[in-house]
C-alpha cells in the first residue's frame, strides 16, 4: 500500500471518525437536549447526508482526480465537525444541517479512497485491496469509538466533534 498511502489514511482517519461520531450521536444529541426521537434521527439525517452526497462526489473525483475530492471532503467534515461543537446549544436546524453536511462528506470518503486505491491495482490484486482497506476501516473504527468515548467522558459531548475534527 505504499502506493496509496493517501487512501490509507484518509480510509483509517474516517474510520475513527466515523466509527466514534456513529456510535455516539443520539447521546450527543440528548447532552443537547434534543428529545429522544430527534437525537436518534441524527443518526437517519447523516446517513442521508452520505447517501445523497455520496455519488456526486465519486464523479466530481471521476473528473478532477480522487486526492483532491478525499482531501476537500475531509477539510469540509473537519470544519462542519468544528462548527457542530460550538453551535451545540441554539438553532437545532443548524445542527441538523450540520449533521447532514457532516454525513455527506464524511460518510463519503472511505468509498473514495477505495476507488482511489483500486484505480493503482489491476485484476487478482483487487480482492487484496479491497480487503486490506476494508480491514484498515475496521480497525480504525473499533478505535474510534473507545477513543471518543473516553473523550465524552472526560471533556463532555462537544469532545465528539474535536475528536472527528481532528
Amino acid at each position: 500500500f505504499f502506493a496509496v498511502p493517501s487512501s490509507v489514511a484518509a480510509a483509517f482517519a474516517i474510520g475513527l471518525a466515523n466509527g466514534a461520531v456513529l456510535n455516539f450521536l443520539p447521546i450527543y444529541g440528548l447532552s443537547i437536549n434534543f428529545t429522544m426521537a430527534d437525537a436518534v434521527a441524527l443518526l437517519a439525517i447523516a446517513h442521508f447526508g452520505g447517501l445523497t452526497l455520496q455519488w456526486p462526489l465519486g464523479l466530481i473525483s471521476d473528473k478532477v482526480g480522487r486526492r483532491a475530492v478525499m482531501a476537500i471532503a475531509l477539510i469540509v467534515a473537519a470544519v462542519v465537525s468544528l462548527l457542530i461543537s460550538l453551535t451545540s446549544s441554539g438553532s437545532e436546524n443548524l445542527v441538523l444541517l450540520l449533521i447532514f453536511i457532516w454525513g455527506g462528506t464524511g460518510l463519503s470518503i472511505y468509498s473514495i479512497a477505495l476507488s482511489h486505491a483500486v484505480d493503482h491495482f489491476e485484476g487478482e490484486n483487487m480482492v487484496n485491496v479491497c480487503a486490506t482497506m476494508l480491514i484498515i476501516w475496521s480497525v480504525a473504527s473499533v478505535i474510534g469509538p473507545v477513543a471518543g468515548g473516553i473523550l465524552m467522558e472526560k471533556y463532555g459531548s462537544g469532545a465528539l466533534f474535536y475528536f472527528s475534527a481532528f
